[in-house]
């Protein structure tokens, strides 16, 4: 169960999310080709340092989720 604080601080957490998340997967999809030294580059500002956060895992997850799909769009083009 949530408690009031918590559910204050919510809006505010999806909000900083949006921001890693969408500025990181905007440089991905701007790239031709994901290699493992472009993202082991791009890691350091997929986190929040106000929230101490790491978005890596979620990153990481749509890139092996989504990656492909996104490469039979941009070959369709």
């Amino acid at each position: 169960m949530y408690s009031a604080s918590t559910l204050k601080k919510l809006p505010d957490i999806i909000l900083t999310t949006d921001l890693v998340v969408k500025s990181a997967l905007k440089d991905l999809y701007n790239q031709n080709k994901l290699d493992k030294l472009f993202i082991q580059q791009k890691m350091k500002d997929w986190y929040d340092d106000a929230t101490s956060q790491s978005y890596v895992g979620i990153i990481n997850w749509y890139i092996w989720r989504h990656w492909r799909e996104y490469q039979k769009e941009i070959k369709k083009i």
